[in-house]
């Protein structure tokens, strides 16, 4: 996440944000406080306290489900499963695998912070390691590479609130959050 504030840019990678407190509850709506900090004194100027946007139904069936606009790219045999989920998520790997020659679909299940480094999944602060070496993290490449696609010369996901809805937090997840 990277911010503009009225000195300069900040940013807060790595940070797990998730709907599950350090005491194993349930917690939809968990608080985050932001602190700004002079410099120099170390003197604390400012805080705020925001309800952090977390979900457990990141989405992808509206796209990639058999015949929806992420499955139909031909010379790949797309999923025939009757669970959409199941079906979705086995046609990601399969066009993975067919625009990136890997092989996905046979070595399940796929971690994808496998190759691609998460910040968020990183709890030791260490780093891409092993097969994460060289590629891009696992944010990068999904908006890359989804923020690129159009249909009939438009943008699929244009750069608005809306469009991010289509795929995070979810169709279910109604954000009230602060601000």
């Amino acid at each position: 996440m990277a911010y503009k504030s009225a000195s300069g840019w900040f940013s807060a990678e790595g940070i797990p944000i998730t709907p599950i407190d350090d005491g194993n509850r349930t917690n939809p709506y968990p608080l985050m406080e932001i602190t700004a900090h002079n410099k120099q004194t170390g003197q604390q100027i400012g805080s705020l306290k925001v309800v952090v946007p977390v979900a457990t139904e990141t989405e992808c069936r509206g796209c990639h489900v058999t015949g929806g606009i992420g499955s139909t790219r031909g010379g790949i045999t797309w999923a025939n499963d009757t669970d959409t989920e199941v079906q979705s998520k086995k046609n990601i790997l399969r066009l993975h695998d067919a625009l990136q020659t890997t092989n996905l679909q046979n070595s399940t299940p796929v971690l994808c912070a496998g190759c691609h480094y998460s910040p968020a999944l990183d709890l030791s602060g260490s780093g891409p390691t092993g097969n994460q070496v060289g590629k891009p993290n696992f944010s990068r490449v999904m908006h890359a590479y989804h923020g690129q696609l159009s249909n009939a010369g438009q943008p699929l996901f244009a750069p608005n609130i809306s469009s991010c809805y289509e795929c995070h937090p979810g169709q279910i997840t109604q954000c009230q959050r602060g601000p």
